[in-house]
């Protein structure tokens, strides 16, 4: 029987960010992008 654990994780940048799923089985790491974003910058 195998063990997973799986993990949400966010990356946050200056113009935008990442979330990110991450799965540990079997003394593996797999990562996969799940959705990217962008943030607006707006000058005043």
């Amino acid at each position: 029987m195998s063990n997973k654990v799986y993990s949400i994780d966010c990356d946050f940048g200056s113009f935008g960010g990442k979330i990110l799923l991450s799965k540990f089985e079997n003394d593996k790491m797999t990562l996969e992008e799940v959705h990217r974003f962008f943030f607006n910058s707006y000058k005043n």
